[in-house]
């Protein structure tokens, strides 16, 4: 089973900051997950919301903002952490690649071109720019469908809050590999029925302890977590350097 930090590290860290996604990789999380927006300059930038006004000390809609109005934001002073920037993905690919060369990305476009014009495609550049392990994924199957004309080697796959079985027929119709599916909606079998119609599962994302060890129990291929300390503890895989 992959393991990867939920925007990071966010349990101790500013979520999808560098910190956070350093945090992760040292830890010992196979890879990091992530948000991607476009600001009004068109650079896909790491972040969450659609609005800068939960995690900086700024407001407004990322994509009314240009990325040099972003990095004037402080990503980090609402959790302590002053001086901590909203970092494009091509700062993050970098900056984690530094740490550990073969971790993988789980690259979650918030929205496609029907609001961020071309960001599938600015994505799929980045990604192979900085040739790094990928997996674009999504709500927006439309996105999803852009992306693998891009980059039709690549890995992709479908975020979705339901039951995995009635999502198998969308992610195979758009070439997808991957199911990325709400925790407390998957039943032991869903994985196994993934494997049978040539598909894998990520479950997402659990935080305490209790709801780690039911996504350990459902047999996925990946967890995305929101406390990577934790699930490798409970994992019991030894933790790397701090």
């Amino acid at each position: 089973m992959l393991l990867i930090g939920h925007r990071g590290f966010p349990r101790f860290f500013p979520e999808n900051t560098v910190p956070s996604f350093i945090k992760a990789v040292e830890l010992g999380a196979d890879g990091v997950e992530m948000d991607v927006h476009l600001s009004r300059d068109g650079f896909p930038v790491v972040i969450h919301d659609y609005t800068v006004d939960r995690t900086t000390d700024g407001k407004g809609y990322v994509s009314s903002l240009t990325l040099d109005e972003l990095r004037s934001l402080d990503a980090g002073a609402k959790f302590g952490m002053k001086g901590t920037k909203i970092p494009t993905l091509e700062e993050v690919l970098e900056e984690v690649k530094k740490r550990k060369p073969d971790a993988l990305f789980t690259v979650e476009i918030k929205r496609g071109s029907s609001i961020y014009r071309g960001i599938e495609q600015k994505v799929v550049d980045c990604v192979l720019r900085e040739k790094v392990r990928a997996r674009i994924v999504s709500f927006d199957y439309d996105a999803i469908a852009r992306v693998r004309k891009a980059w039709p080697e690549g890995e992709t796959g479908i975020i979705f809050v339901g039951r995995p079985p009635y999502f198998v027929d969308i992610a195979r119709s758009l070439g997808s590999g991957w199911l990325h599916a709400a925790r407390d909606l998957v039943e032991r079998g869903d994985a196994e029925l993934a494997h049978r119609k040539g598909l894998k599962l990520d479950v997402w994302a659990p935080s305490r302890e209790d709801e780690i060890r039911d996504a350990i129990s459902l047999n996925p291929d990946s967890m995305t977590t929101n406390d990577v300390e934790l699930a490798l503890s409970m994992l019991g895989k030894a933790h790397g350097p701090t």
